[in-house]
């Protein structure tokens, strides 16, 4: 990777504080809260969270060891998966679950990658 000058850092720096403006610029600056009128600071990155506990959620994302991120995500992918299949169960009450399995592989690889890699989707034989 090339070395960056003295004036390319600055500018580049300049580049990424605009770049920073503009998201807090487009960024909710508060929430009104419906019952009590008051306008409440909420945070930039989860518009519904409180600024501190952001911060808290933050923090402990930093500190957590990387097994522990992998294994965060694999719960998200499986929950993912999981109301993948309920919207697909809900569209189509009818099916086998071999044709739920088959639906969910395209809406995760894609419809062409799904007929490619299972066959195409009257071939297999599910509905």
């Amino acid at each position: 990777m090339p070395k960056m000058s003295g004036s390319e850092c600055f500018t580049f720096g300049l580049y990424l504080e605009s770049i920073r403006r503009q998201a807090l610029d487009r960024a909710p600056k508060a929430f009104r809260s419906a019952r009590a009128g008051r306008i409440i600071e909420m945070s930039f990155l989860f518009p519904d969270t409180q600024p501190e506990a952001e911060r808290i959620q933050i923090e402990l994302l930093r500190r957590a060891p990387p097994w522990r991120k992998l294994e965060m995500v694999g719960q998200m992918n499986q929950t993912v998966r999981t109301l993948a299949l309920s919207g697909l169960r809900h569209r189509h009450p009818h099916a086998t679950p071999e044709g739920l399995r088959r639906r969910l592989a395209d809406l995760l690889l894609s419809p062409a990658l799904a007929a490619r890699v299972y066959g195409d989707f009257s071939e297999t034989g599910v509905t």
